[in-house]
């Protein structure tokens, strides 16, 4: 007896221990399986590891299931028990997860209240008793798809849910209440979009699982539409049996972390493609466009591969590499040009553009969609390499072969031209009435004559006494372009040894006139600045000419 009781004592010991025991070997096999799994990301998405790393040990992420238990789905019912024990025995502590049900309005509802539960030991007991339960049986009628959309929202919008959210819906898609039969119309499926609030919408990844999709007969029934205007577009994957939907399953639950970073990724990609901004215009004979967007380390530049615009008219270029809030040439905007200058108008139009974003991530997203399974043609999906179409404004453009400023400048000298001639055809200095004085010590001659040209001195016009020199006075005009010849007064000495042109400013000799030789007396609409001198036999004459 008194082995026995030692033994019992043992045996309580041993029991009180055991899980503390269990505990301090697992729980570090867990944090080791972790850092794992951390490092194998961290080996193949170093760049986005880094950026997301941090966030991802803290990141909780709410699993949404909406199963379909009608009877058309009882092929699936053992795959999608087992799958879902396997799946939330592999989620951390602390992420959620809801379970709805689908079947008829009555039956659509969250399994054995299992919403927004956050994970430990105890609730995935509860949730692994609730999916081995009959209450989880394929076994029911109906498929109101409307009632479970509700439920969904209301699992998201669960008071501590995750904005991380990650929604799968396996069914059909086929909606059938006894209410309404196939009329998915009667429902409000409208009303259901306001209840998907802003912080779910970046941070939401949707996906619905198409079971027995090759046996509906109402595909007037179906409600993907409605689905795809509250969510935004879900991703559809097939599972024509039970085997592909095993796959699946086991696929996401070996990438949850991966899974998680991508629902990141995903995030911060419609934050930037929601706020890109996207132009295109011609200016300068030249197709341009224009990428604008927030700053972020996921892009840093974009090349243009390809471009076409629309209503026939074609721009191509091989490839022109540009940045984010800079206008990038394309290529000649291709429209018959004329030799004669003029505008032409450009309609409203279209240019379709091919872009490839620059990121220093373009691989590891790459290799990280194909570890997620992800469909890169998805709408949410971050794609690099897309095309798109962007409005071209209407405008009017320069139509001529020669550019405008080199019309602008033939008009200009044509206009300058023009105005020279008129000047030239207007002004007649040899019309002007004159006033000629010549000066001498002891006495002076005075003619007053209209019109040019005039002589002065011996026999001249205006005759002076005793003079051997005469000067001939005429007017001369010149086009006013041909600025080293200036219309105005000229000398020319006829008779005489030599005459001087001296400024009557300051009495200094400008030239010299030698004899039969012509100078500039003074320009036109410049009287009395100079003035002609004459030495001839100790005889100054000073020959002095007023307008």
């Amino acid at each position: 007896m008194k082995v026995k009781c030692k033994t019992g004592r043992w045996v309580v010991r041993m029991a009180m221990w055991l899980p503390l025991v269990v505990l301090s070997v697992v729980a570090p096999l867990s944090a080791r399986a972790q850092a794992d799994e951390l490092a194998a990301l961290r080996k193949d998405f170093p760049g986005l590891t880094e950026r997301y790393g941090a966030r991802l040990e803290s990141r909780t992420a709410h699993y949404i299931f909406a199963i379909d238990i009608s009877n058309s789905m009882k092929q699936y019912e053992q795959t999608v028990r087992n799958s879902l024990i396997s799946f939330v025995n592999a989620v951390p502590d602390g992420d959620q997860i809801s379970i709805i049900v689908m079947a008829d309005r009555k039956q659509t509802d969250f399994l054995d209240n299992i919403m927004c539960a956050t994970l430990n030991d105890a609730v995935r007991r509860a949730i692994v008793e609730a999916l081995r339960s009959p209450r989880f049986s394929f076994s029911k009628d109906g498929s109101d798809g409307y009632t479970m959309t509700s439920r969904v929202l209301e699992a998201m919008n669960a008071v501590g849910s995750s904005d991380l959210t990650f929604i799968y819906m396996l069914t059909d898609f086929e909606y059938w209440t006894s209410e309404h039969r196939f009329d998915k119309r009667a429902e409000d499926w409208a009303s259901l979009k306001s209840r998907l609030s802003e912080k779910h919408r970046g941070s939401l990844c949707k996906y619905g699982i198409e079971l027995n999709f090759d046996k509906v007969k109402h595909p007037e029934a179906i409600f993907k539409p409605e689905l795809d205007m509250i969510f935004g577009q879900l991703d559809y994957r097939q599972a024509s049996s039970a085997t592909l939907l095993s796959q699946w399953f086991g696929h996401i639950i070996d990438n949850i972390r991966a899974n998680k970073i991508n629902a990141m990724l995903k995030a911060d990609w419609k934050m930037f493609v929601d706020s890109v901004n996207l132009r295109a215009k011609v200016a300068n004979q030249q197709l341009k466009f224009r990428y604008d967007g927030p700053d972020t380390a996921l892009v840093n530049g974009c090349r243009i591969v390809s471009t076409r615009m629309g209503n026939s008219h074609f721009c191509q270029a091989d490839s022109a590499a540009g940045k984010l809030g800079k206008w990038t040439e394309l290529g000649d905007y291709n429209y018959k040009r004329t030799f004669l200058p003029g505008w032409k108008k450009i309609p409203a139009d279209s240019a379709e553009v091919a872009l490839q974003l620059q990121s220093p991530y373009r691989d590891e997203i790459a290799l990280l969609q194909a570890l997620c399974n992800e469909d890169v043609a998805s709408p949410d999906a971050v794609r690099l390499d897309y095309s798109t179409t962007v409005p071209v404004a209407s405008k009017y453009t320069w139509n001529a072969k020669w550019h405008w400023a080199w019309w602008l400048l033939i008009v200009l000298v044509i206009l300058v031209a023009l105005a020279a001639l008129v000047y030239m055809l207007f002004q007649h200095p040899e019309n002007r009435s004159m006033n000629i004085i010549v000066r001498r010590d002891y006495d002076s001659f005075n003619k007053f004559v209209t019109g040019m040209p005039v002589t002065i001195g011996h026999g001249g016009d205006l005759a002076v006494d005793g003079a051997g020199w005469r000067l001939r006075l005429e007017a001369k005009r010149y086009y006013p372009l041909f600025f080293w010849n200036k219309t105005g007064y000229y000398v020319t000495l006829e008779e005489g040894l030599n005459a001087e042109v001296v400024s009557m400013i300051d009495n200094r000799t400008l030239t010299s006139v030698n004899l039969q030789g012509t100078t500039l007396l003074f320009p036109f609409n410049h009287s009395c600045l100079n003035y002609v001198k004459i030495s001839e036999g100790g005889t100054v004459s000073k020959i002095e000419v007023t307008c």
